[in-house]
């Protein structure tokens, strides 16, 4: 009997009524031998919802589709394809009447129980990402022996008018995560405390700290050192129980950093941090070749990091050109290869004076955007970014080895009026022409506005791909059409770079 396509399978299952999805996994002992792993790769599930800060349950309708739903993902034939498990609550901002009167009675974490009890069924799991309010204490014990995880995500970014009990992990010794990321609510103290102990020193090899470490901050002989980090991100509550003089020097092999503030400024708080990053972390810092940053840290962190080759500049508040030069240091960079830059408002001048800085620079990426709050007519004329774009050839004597350059250049307005339209570049080619014979180098040009796009590209040989001069939707509802094109565009260059 010959199989049936994976695709039909997946087809048929979307058909089934959810009543009939769980006992269609249970039965069904061929499915896992004819389904294709990546179409049921991603599983996420919505336990509970949160409303105005409390746990509740749905309509018991909602519960049932909920629950028909968990017993197909966890069934046997179902389980052992899932790769990447997403498990949070439905979080919304405050209930109507009528959800009010339809509201289940029950323990608002029945499903998490039904969940944690078929949890060893993923015995191919590798990703999870589950929200504090979810991790009981049944389910603690399964991810603390669940050996094929290799990234683990808590994170807890609201809170709960009645905290649910903490639960304590105790780690199996076969536990191998690679990657973990602990995010929490930014007011708060200690978002890893209860976590630690599934960080292994040997394996681990990325952690992001989007949270507060009281606890680590406070006693930093109890943490060990984790040699084997490459990559270490934290996103800095400005709260006083921060010591990074002695938790940094706890990753000596870090190569990319990320740090970044919070609009919520506490300036005492800040002085601390970057007087421990200039006192403390020099040899941490040194040793960077990645650096993904705020504007806060460019004076303190810069003069340091000698060996850096990649920078991304992404500030917290709003900077123009003129403003992120304020806060570069007035030495020169010849390391940095990469340079990425988030602004608001960006001029061929300043471009200029923040590309002296960094001579070296082989791949540049630029996302601009511009803002006109008070107009109440798309009047912006496409000479805007024209002009910053005509100027570009002049450049070439200030960043000679230049191979790869990408701008987004975007108008934003009131939320009513949405993006500002503008017509289309009519004198791409020319400008194209202009830049490519001032870069011999160049092998990726990429300008992206509002009603056009250039892509260009050629391969080793010297040979012109080909230019598209597109025009956008004008009903498009992406509000950064612009970013969002260019991200995609740029991840799938990085990878061949």
């Amino acid at each position: 009997m010959r199989q049936i396509p994976p695709e039909i399978w997946l087809e048929v299952v979307e058909e089934l009524p959810r009543e009939d999805l769980g006992s269609f996994g249970l039965v069904d002992r061929a499915f896992s031998r004819v389904a294709r792993p990546s179409l049921f790769r991603y599983f996420r599930f919505t336990p509970f919802d949160v409303v105005d800060g409390e746990a509740t349950l749905p309509a018991e309708a909602v519960v049932q589709k909920r629950r028909n739903r968990l017993q197909f993902w966890l069934s046997p034939a179902v389980a052992p394809l899932v790769r990447e498990c997403y498990l949070h609550p439905l979080e919304r901002w405050q209930a109507s009447d009528s959800d009010v009167a339809v509201r289940s009675v029950g323990d608002p974490l029945m499903l998490v129980y039904d969940f944690a009890r078929d949890f060893h069924r993923l015995t191919n799991l590798h990703i999870l990402n589950v929200a504090q309010s979810c991790a009981i204490q049944l389910l603690v014990d399964q991810i603390a022996v669940a050996t094929t995880l290799r990234d683990f995500r808590i994170s807890d970014t609201y809170k709960l008018v009645t905290p649910l009990p903490s639960a304590v992990i105790h780690p199996s010794p076969n536990l191998r995560i690679q990657k973990a990321t602990f995010e929490s609510d930014l007011t708060r103290e200690d978002g890893i405390r209860a976590w630690a102990a599934v960080l292994d020193p040997v394996h681990l090899q990325s952690i992001k700290l989007r949270c507060g470490f009281r606890a680590w901050s406070e006693n930093p002989s109890s943490v060990p050192v984790f040699p084997g980090v490459k990559r270490l991100d934290i996103r800095l509550p400005w709260i006083r129980f921060q010591n990074l003089r002695d938790i940094l020097p706890k990753f000596p092999g870090v190569e990319r950093f990320t740090i970044r503030g919070t609009v919520e400024n506490d300036e005492s708080a800040q002085l601390k941090i970057l007087s421990d990053l200039a006192a403390g972390c020099r040899p941490f810092i040194a040793a960077l070749r990645r650096l993904e940053t705020s504007e806060e840290f460019l004076q303190t962190l810069l003069p340091l990091a000698t060996n850096l080759t990649y920078l991304d500049i992404d500030p917290i508040s709003d900077c123009s050109g003129e403003e992120i030069l304020d806060y570069l240091p007035n030495d020169k960079m010849p390391s940095v290869t990469y340079l990425q830059l988030r602004l608001e408002r960006l001029d061929a001048t300043e471009l200029q004076r923040i590309l002296e800085r960094f001579p070296g620079t082989q791949e540049l990426r630029l996302d601009v955007f511009h803002s006109y709050p008070y107009l109440t007519t798309p009047a912006i004329p496409i000479s805007v970014p024209t002009r910053l774009f005509k100027r570009l050839p002049a450049m070439s004597t200030v960043v000679p080895q230049l191979h790869s350059l990408a701008i987004s250049y975007v108008f934003l307005c009131d939320e009513e009026e949405g993006l500002w339209k503008s017509r289309a570049q009519k004198n791409a080619e020319k400008m194209r022409d202009a830049i490519l014979a001032s870069w011999p180098a160049l092998t990726s040009l990429w300008l992206g506005g509002h009603d056009y796009l250039i892509t260009w590209r050629r391969d080793c040989g010297g040979y012109v791909e080909e230019m598209i001069l597109a025009e956008e939707d004008s009903q498009a509802e992406v509000l950064n059409w612009g970013d969002y094109e260019l991200d995609g565009w740029w991840v799938g260059r990085q990878r061949t770079w």
